[in-house]
């Protein structure tokens, strides 16, 4: 098995194989101080040197940092995804930082990618949060919604999306007036949104 962290060289250059990541230099005190060209290994010269991806001049010395079985995995690492790595001992995945060790038995894989939760909403309780909700919307404060608010437009429809303002409330029954009809909350809440997109209701944490 090939061994994460040595430094090969032609003795043993044939351990390592086309694919493996590996820090490469002519000068085996850089590889101990991490000061090698870090690439992937393309082959070996026939004199046993090692050939990387992107130079057409071999290198004397190589240090294994990740053998080819997980290097789809190590790239995606590299390049700013999540990658957790299984602890059998603990029995669970923890995320990869810089003191991992790539070894062939070790198990890794590319961590899922939590999308943001998108906020939840409900319908309005009643009229007046409704309004309370569309004043704050605004930017009235209590004294301003008192005497006059500007009407509240929404839309509905999907592909071309039709405005109407609010022209009516009942406060009794709870309906609106819309388009020349009545709706209660749920309907409302179900077929309209306001104009930024946002659904005709209020948002919960």
């Amino acid at each position: 098995m090939k061994e994460v962290g040595k430094i090969y060289s032609a003795v043993d250059a044939d351990e390592l194989e086309a694919g493996d990541y590996v820090q490469v230099s002519d000068d085996v005190n850089n590889l101990k101080n991490d000061k090698g060209i870090e690439c992937r290994l393309e082959g070996l010269t026939p004199r046993y040197y090692f050939l990387t991806a992107g130079s057409l001049t071999p290198y004397q010395f190589a240090k294994l940092l990740c053998p080819r079985k997980h290097a789809e995995t190590y790239m995606a690492w590299k390049t700013g995804k999540k990658v957790e790595v299984y602890v059998e001992g603990a029995d669970e995945w923890f995320e990869v930082d810089e003191n991992a060790v790539w070894k062939e038995d070790v198990t890794f894989r590319i961590a899922e990618e939590q999308k943001p939760k998108e906020p939840a909403y409900r319908p309005f309780r009643d009229i007046d949060e409704l309004v309370d909700t569309w004043a704050k919307m605004m930017g009235y404060s209590a004294k301003r919604k008192s005497k006059t608010m500007p009407l509240i437009w929404v839309r509905y429809g999907k592909d071309k999306p039709v405005v109407v303002a609010i022209t009516g409330f009942d406060h009794k029954t709870g309906e609106i007036c819309a388009e020349g009809g009545w709706y209660n909350l749920l309907q409302m809440f179900n077929g309209f949104k306001f104009l930024d997109g946002t659904p005709f209701g209020v948002g919960e944490e």
